[in-house]
């Protein structure tokens, strides 16, 4: 398995490309629908208890690493890892995200602790999707 696609011989472009076959850009869930009450964690926090956030709605605050934005069809995709001592992946379906690595960012979506895709698993992931 894969661990926030941290391998060296997976890129982050991989990544994304089939992250965004895993996750239906319809039907969608605004990260501001009502899903229930967003809790404000760090990607530590998250991960040291991943089971108690999964599929659930969070709000996540780190410094962004490999952010990167990507074209899929009629819309863009964009993700980037948030970190503090430890990272999440962050998958943007909105492609409102804009970030260079190093920055703080806040990211609101929903915890995935496993989301698999057609061909890889990914772990630890907070998926942003767009709005109907």
């Amino acid at each position: 398995m894969l661990r926030i696609c941290a391998l060296a011989t997976v890129t982050l472009s991989l990544c994304l490309a089939v992250a965004a076959l895993a996750v239906s850009p319809s039907p969608s869930v605004s990260p501001s629908a009502s899903v229930g009450p967003s809790v404000n964690i760090s990607p530590s926090m998250i991960l040291a208890d991943t089971s108690s956030y999964d599929g659930k709605p969070v709000t996540v605050t780190g410094k962004v690493a490999n952010f990167e934005s990507k074209k899929m069809g009629s819309y863009t995709v964009n993700s980037f890892q948030l970190c503090d001592t430890q990272c999440i992946l962050v998958i943007d379906q909105t492609g409102a995200a804009e970030y260079s690595d190093g920055d703080q960012a806040t990211a609101a979506g929903i915890f995935h602790a496993t989301m698999k895709g057609p061909r890889l698993t990914f772990n630890n992931v907070v998926i942003i999707t767009k709005s109907k």
